[in-house]
C-alpha cells in the first residue's frame, strides 16, 4: 500500500498537503459527525432501492384503492392515477442513474403520503407516515434524495396548509396557522431525521472499518507468494489473490464464479466433479495446473477458454483446507508453483553427476600431471625454476613443461602448449612431450627434434594442434640451442638486466611441415637466464608486441632474484597476462658450479 492510513475518526479529514490551508474547525467538525454521502456498494444500493421501490408501490396501491374504493371523487381519482405514472416512472428509471433514481423514488413516495393525507382531511395519525418516508429515505445515504424529502415535507404542510388548511389539517389552530403548524411538523422531522442521519454515520463508519479490514487481508493475501482462491460448496472461485492471476496466466476478474477444474486444469480428462482441487474436504498433493498467457484470453467477456491455444504446463502442490462457518466459502486452495524447485532439484542432480565427472577427471589429470613433472635436477653450475598457474576454469590445462639430462651431459629443457583446456588438452601436451624426451633421449639432434616428433604425432590424433619451444643447454660451456615449432620466441635475460629474444623459426604440430631445422644459439654467463614460457604471459591484450615489451621489462627488474621468485613474477606480474589462459615460466640460470 502506497498510502498510510490514519485513526477511523480522522480518515474523513487526511493531513494537509503543504501549501493548502487546513480546513477550519467547524468543517472539520461537520466531517466528523455528519455523513459523506458516499455511493454505496452496487449490490447494496440495488437492494436497498429495490425495496424503496417495493415500498412505494404499496403505498400507490393503498392510495389508489382509498381514492377509488372510499372518497370517489374525480380530484380523488385523478390524484391517485398521477400517483400510478409517477411511481410507473420511477420503476422505469435505470439504476445506474442513481441519483435520480433515489430523488424520484423519494418524491413520489411523499406524494403518495401526501395523497392520503389529503383524503383522510389531514387526520393527524396520518401524518405519522411522513416519518417513515424520511426513514426509508435514509437507505440510500445520499444528500439530494434526504433533503428533497425534509424540504418537501416543510413546503407541503405550509404552502397546501395555506391554500387547503382543512386537507392538511383536522384541527383549528394548525388551520389558523398552516406555517406554525409546517415549522412544528419540519421540526420533528428534523428530529427523526437525526435519527436516521446517526444510523447513517454509523454504517458508514462501519464500512470505512470493513473496508480497511478488507484492504489489510487483500495486502496480506496479496503478498503472499502462493497462488490462494476461496472456494464454495460447488468448487467456485468466490476471491483471489493477485498471485493465482498471475500463475494461471489470466485477469483476478476472470477467476471469479468459475469452476476450480475450469480454471485451473480445463484439459484434464476427469470431469470436473471428481477434479481434487474442488473441494469436497482437506487435502494436499502435487499437480499440474495449466498456465495460459493473457494473450489467450483477449476479447473473452466471460473468461472463458478460447482464442489462441498456446498454454504451458505448470507444476504445483496444492493444499486444500475446509472452512468453519456460515461464510460462502467452504474451503481454501493454495496452489505453490514448485517449477523452481524442480529445476534446482535437476541442477543438483546434473551438479553431483557434473562433481563425480570431475572428481575422476582430477584424478586422471593428476596422473598424467605427475607422470611428466619432472623431478628436481641436480647439475653442477644449472639452477632451473618453474612456475605453472592453470587457466581458472581448469584443472589443469595444455601448457607443459619438461627437462632432462642426456647421457651426454646436456640439459634439455621444453615447453608445451596443446591447443584447447582441460583433459582433453593435457593428454595432448603429455604425448608430445613423452615423444620429445624419448627422441631426445635417444640421441635425435636438436635440428630434427621438433620435426622428427611432429612425424611421430601425426597419427596419434587429428585433433591434436600443439606449438613447441625446446631449448639444449651444455653447462660446461655455457653454450645454449634454441628450436622451436610455432611457439614464442626464448628470452635471454643477462645479469645486468639487458634482454634478449631468441627467435627460432618453425612450425607447430598438426599443420603440414610441422618442425623446425633452424636453430638459434646464444651463451650464457655466470648468472645470465634463458626463460621458456606459453603465450599466456603475453597474449593478455591481445598485442603480442606490447605483451613481450611487458615481460622483457618485468624479466630485467628481476634479473638477479631468485629463480624461484623470478618465474613466480613473471607468471603474475606483467601487464599482458591472460587471466583466462594457462600460464608456464621455466628458467635456466648459469650458475657458479662446473659442469
Amino acid at each position: 500500500m502506497s498510502e498510510t492510513r490514519v485513526l477511523d475518526r480522522d480518515r474523513v479529514h487526511p493531513a494537509p498537503v503543504p501549501g493548502t490551508r487546513p480546513p477550519s474547525r467547524a468543517r472539520r467538525l461537520r466531517a466528523r459527525l455528519l455523513p459523506r454521502g458516499v455511493d454505496l456498494p452496487e449490490s447494496a444500493w440495488n437492494g436497498r432501492h429495490r425495496a424503496v421501490v417495493l415500498f412505494l408501490w404499496v403505498l400507490t396501491a393503498v392510495t389508489t384503492v382509498w381514492a377509488v374504493g372510499l372518497v370517489r371523487t374525480p380530484n380523488a381519482v385523478a390524484e391517485a392515477a398521477a400517483l400510478v405514472a409517477a411511481t410507473a416512472a420511477v420503476t422505469a428509471i435505470p439504476t445506474r442513474r442513481r441519483r435520480l433514481a433515489a430523488s424520484a423514488a423519494s418524491v413520489t413516495m411523499l406524494l403518495a403520503t401526501a395523497v392520503l393525507v389529503h383524503l383522510s382531511g389531514g387526520v393527524i395519525e396520518v401524518h405519522f407516515l411522513f416519518f417513515v418516508i424520511v426513514a426509508a429515505v435514509t437507505l440510500y445515504q445520499q444528500w439530494a434524495p434526504f433533503l428533497s424529502a425534509v424540504a418537501f415535507v416543510t413546503l407541503h404542510h405550509g404552502v397546501l396548509g395555506t391554500m387547503a388548511p382543512e386537507a392538511t389539517y383536522n384541527h383549528q389552530p394548525a388551520i389558523e396557522n398552516p406555517w406554525l403548524w409546517a415549522g412544528v411538523h419540519g421540526g420533528f422531522i428534523a428530529l427523526a431525521s437525526l435519527v436516521g442521519l446517526a444510523a447513517w454515520r454509523f454504517d458508514e463508519l462501519v464500512r470505512d472499518e470493513l473496508r480497511q479490514v478488507g484492504e489489510h487481508h487483500r495486502v496480506v493475501l496479496d503478498s503472499v507468494g502462493d497462488a490462494v482462491l476461496a472456494l464454495d460448496g460447488g468448487g467456485r472461485v468466490l476471491s483471489s489473490n493477485a498471485r493465482a492471476a498471475v500463475l494461471l496466466g489470466t485477469a483476478p476478474a476472470l477467476l471469479t464464479g468459475r469452476h476450480v477444474h475450469d480454471v485451473v486444469h480445463p484439459r484434464a480428462p476427469h470431469p470436473a466433479q471428481t477434479c481434487p482441487l474442488a473441494g469436497g474436504g482437506a487435502d494436499q498433493g502435487l499437480a499440474e495446473i495449466e498456465h495460459r498467457p493473457p494473450a489467450t484470453t483477449e476479447g473473452l467477456a466471460d473468461g472463458t477458454p478460447g482464442g489462441a491455444t498456446r498454454t504451458a504446463t505448470v507444476p504445483v502442490t496444492y493444499r486444500l483446507s475446509s472452512v468453519d462457518g456460515d461464510s460462502r466459502a467452504t474451503s481454501v486452495l493454495t496452489l505453490t508453483d514448485v517449477t523452481g524447485t524442480q529445476r534446482a532439484q535437476a541442477a543438483e542432480r546434473e551438479l553431483r553427476h557434473l562433481s563425480a565427472e570431475r572428481l575422476v577427471e582430477r584424478a586422471e589429470v593428476r596422473q598424467l600431471a605427475a607422470s611428466v613433472s619432472p623431478s628436481p635436477l641436480s647439475v653442477p653450475g644449472v639452477e632451473l625454476a618453474a612456475s605453472y598457474l592453470p587457466a581458472s576454469e581448469a584443472l589443469m590445462g595444455g601448457d607443459l613443461y619438461d627437462w632432462f639430462r642426456s647421457p651426454d651431459g646436456t640439459v634439455t629443457v621444453a615447453v608445451i602448449d596443446a591447443m584447447g583446456k582441460g583433459l582433453s588438452a593435457t593428454r595432448h601436451a603429455v604425448a608430445v612431450l613423452h615423444t620429445l624426451r624419448v627422441l631426445a633421449l635417444d640421441g635425435q639432434p636438436l635440428r630434427d627434434l621438433l620435426g622428427r616428433a611432429a612425424a611421430v604425432m601425426a597419427d596419434y590424433d587429428d585433433d591434436l594442434m600443439a606449438t613447441a619451444v625446446v631449448a639444449r643447454y651444455r653447462p660446461a660451456t655455457g653454450e645454449v640451442d634454441v628450436a622451436s615449432a610455432g611457439h614464442p620466441p626464448a628470452l635471454l635475460v643477462r645479469r645486468d638486466g639487458r634482454t634478449e629474444l631468441l627467435e627460432s623459426v618453425g612450425i607447430g604440430f598438426g599443420v603440414p611441415g610441422a618442425g623446425s631445422s633452424v636453430l638459434c644459439s646464444a651463451t650464457l654467463a655466470v648468472g645470465d637466464t634463458l626463460v621458456l614460457y606459453s603465450d599466456g604471459l603475453i597474449e593478455g591484450t591481445r598485442d603480442l608486441d606490447r605483451g613481450l615489451a611487458d615481460l622483457r621489462r618485468t624479466a630485467a627488474a628481476a634479473a638477479t632474484d631468485d629463480p624461484e621468485q623470478l618465474v613466480e613474477r613473471l607468471v603474475r606480474e606483467p601487464g599482458s597476462v591472460a587471466a583466462g589462459d594457462d600460464r608456464v615460466a621455466v628458467v635456466l640460470r648459469r650458475g657458479t658450479g662446473q659442469g
